[in-house]
């Protein structure tokens, strides 16, 4: 019987078929060194799932940043459906969205205290600016007029 990989099993918690994901691809001459599958990786301006690796300067990374369905690690104490749930770059979980928090995520479906994991969907984009920075410390300001 074949072993299962730990990237296998991280894609494996993608609830839709990739079709469904929407993706970028990034030249693997950009980030081959460190990328594993599975692994959220920020670029530029976007959170993203790498979907593969880049073997060589040649291939790219196909990368996705808006997910509809994915089981995600989480933390925290209840979590209701349609909550808003924030990304934790260091250990890469979501946890239940505070201040200091990027929000990359909505739950689908309630989450426990023993749970260690939530259905959501996930959409990394424009995130970078926040992470790590914290939401008190980025001032945003929208143009009502039309």
């Amino acid at each position: 019987m074949a072993s299962t990989t730990t990237s296998e099993v991280e894609l494996a918690k993608i609830r839709v078929p990739i079709a469904d994901c929407k993706t970028f691809e990034l030249p693997a001459a950009e980030n081959a060194s460190d990328v594993t599958i599975g692994e959220f990786i920020t670029v530029n301006d976007c959170l993203a799932l790498a979907l593969n690796t880049g073997k060589s300067v040649v291939d790219v990374i196909v990368c996705a940043y808006d997910i509809p369905k994915i089981l995600m690690p989480c933390r925290g104490s209840i979590i209701h459906v349609g909550e808003s749930l924030g990304y934790i770059k260091a250990s890469q979980i979501l946890a239940l969205n505070v201040s200091d928090l990027t929000v990359v995520a909505f739950a689908l479906e309630t989450k426990n205290a023993s749970d260690s994991e939530i259905l959501v969907h996930f959409n990394g984009l424009a995130t970078q600016a926040w992470i790590g920075l914290g939401g008190s410390e980025l001032e945003m300001s929208l143009d009502t007029t039309l």
